[in-house]
């Protein structure tokens, strides 16, 4: 028997399973969505904090820096210690106040460590990813924005996960530089003072906290602003004036007071003191290291080995007067500016491309995302549909492999040699006995009277390394202001030869040899006055 149905009952029923589909087609990529920020949250802080203080292991830079916020907590003064001695100039150049002064409320709240300050910076290293994250949606969609984070989560020449565990300025920077370029592209529709601010803030602050990120924003927003008078003539002038005047204004006061506000120090050593560091590190014009720095931006090690590629099509992209190839402009010459000065004019340490490769991340990602759209149905369209296939399952290859390898060094990190040699010292070495380093970072992990060279020493040992300056021992005797109980050898003075061996072997005795640091006693002959 058929059952007849009229017109508005056959419409209702097939309306309901409609709107149910329709409900569960909404609700699929809510949950879904939600499931992965989940997942990516737990991940994320995994790789943030697991064995924060095993991996990496503690060394020089790092140890430096922490001088500074000990110093601030433990006598009150923004200034480097060694015994008895302020030094008001050297690390706290290398890194911003923006990463002392929360590390030195953490020492405050909760004593002097490694743990404490490194907690800081697995905050520093999850907001940096979650501002990048959103600097990649607010630039693209989806696609773009999961090749841009997997580049800059796996790249080896990035680090993230390396250098954002410990204290140094690269992820710092980057939560401020994303923050503020955010907020800054926000606004270029209807640039409120609010956000412009704001976001001319965020990034002042990326160029103090770290000294690199200057030499990306500020040349970026001159191309940018520059482009938009001459040829797009699109955003209101104050969106690139008023970040680049704070920029300006905020880099250059922290300069005044680092030169001439922090302690006794004239301003013309100082001032001094800053010129051969930017001479050694920043303005070096060194052949082979333009060579060596060259070969790290085009190998697999950064971004898979695309950002040329990237940098080609992002340039190509820029004749285009729409409003958002306008933003990508933007993110281009700041990634350009920095990436030719450090093949050009740096000393060629990965980290000062830190800046510039991120940024290339999003460019690369893009890349990726576009050639892999459905193509037409021309045979040159499909070449390239397929090219982009074989360019994401690279960069998908190689990502897992570099990201399988930190998983692994996270993991089986071991117990490390500073710190079973910092265990000895608490143990058996009274801490009145004078020991002389240039391990640095053995002052935050054992409360001993550690005697460190001068801050310039390094620019010498910089020189001596890299473009075959004179050596250390030619103008700095370690047993100048005395001879030291105790000599703590490691990586670093190891490195730069600052021990003279045949004095060691004669006026001191090995103790105890941990990982790369040896320890020597002076014999008791060599108390007397000779």
């Amino acid at each position: 028997m058929t059952t007849l149905r009229s017109p508005f009952a056959t419409a209702g029923t097939a309306a309901t399973p409609s709107a149910q589909t329709g409900s569960i087609s909404k609700s699929k990529p809510f949950t879904s969505r939600r499931l992965a920020l989940v997942v990516g949250s737990v991940v994320l802080l995994w790789f943030a904090l697991y064995n924060l203080t095993r991996f990496p292991a503690t060394w020089f830079d790092e140890g430096s820096h922490l001088h500074v916020p000990k110093t601030l907590v433990t006598f009150g003064r923004y200034a480097d210690y060694s015994d008895g001695e302020f030094r008001y100039y050297g690390p706290t150049v290398g890194v911003g106040p923006t990463v002392m002064l929360p590390i030195a409320a953490a020492f405050k709240v909760a004593g002097v460590g490694l743990v404490q300050a490194r907690l800081v910076m697995g905050v520093y290293l999850v907001l940096a990813v979650l501002a990048f994250v959103a600097l990649a949606r607010s630039l693209g969609g989806v696609g773009p924005t999961a090749f841009a984070v997997l580049l800059l989560a796996t790249s080896p020449t990035i680090g993230l996960f390396e250098n954002g565990r410990q204290v140094l300025g690269e992820v710092p920077g980057l939560f401020f530089l994303c923050s503020g370029l955010v907020w800054w592209f926000s606004c270029w529709d209807k640039p409120t003072w609010t956000k412009l601010l704001g976001a001319s803030a965020m990034l002042a602050l990326a160029s103090i906290t770290k000294h690199v990120y200057l030499i990306s924003i500020f040349p970026g927003l001159v191309a940018a602003g520059g482009l938009n008078l001459l040829y797009y003539r699109q955003v209101a002038h104050r969106v690139f004036l008023t970040p680049l005047v704070a920029v300006g204004a905020v880099f250059g006061a922290w300069q005044l007071i680092l030169v001439a506000g922090l302690g006794p120090s004239t301003a013309l050593e100082n001032l001094r003191l800053l010129q051969d560091a930017t001479r050694g590190a920043a303005l070096v014009f060194s052949t082979e290291n333009m060579r060596r720095a060259a070969g790290e931006l085009l190998s697999v090690r950064a971004a898979s080995g695309l950002v040329l590629p990237a940098l080609i099509s992002g340039g190509a992209r820029q004749f285009s007067r729409d409003r958002n190839e306008q933003r990508w402009g933007a993110i281009w010459w700041m990634a350009v500016a920095n990436l030719v000065w450090f093949v050009l004019a740096s000393a060629g340490w990965p980290r000062y491309a830190f800046p510039g490769l991120t940024l290339s991340c999003l460019l690369v990602g893009r890349l990726a995302w576009g050639l892999m759209q459905a193509p037409d149905r021309n045979a040159a369209a499909v070449s390239v549909w397929a090219g982009g296939g074989a360019i994401a399952l690279w960069i998908v290859m190689l990502s897992v492999g570099f990201l399988g390898r930190t998983t692994l060094e996270i993991m089986r990190a071991p117990f490390p040699a500073s710190q079973r040699m910092a265990d000895y010292l608490q143990a058996h070495v009274a801490t009145n006995r004078v020991i002389h380093t240039w391990e640095p970072e053995m002052s935050i992990l054992s409360d001993h009277r550690y005697r460190f060279p001068p801050p310039r020493l390094l620019i010498v040992a910089v020189a001596h390394q890299w473009t075959g300056g004179p050596p250390v021992t030619q103008t700095f005797d370690f047993e100048t202001n005395g001879r030291p109980d105790y000599v703590l050898e490691g990586p670093f003075s190891r490195y730069v030869k600052l021990y003279p061996q045949d004095r060691l072997a004669r006026d001191y005795r090995p103790v105890l040899i941990e990982g790369g640091y040896v320890l020597y006693e002076r014999l008791v002959e060599t108390n007397k006055e000779r």
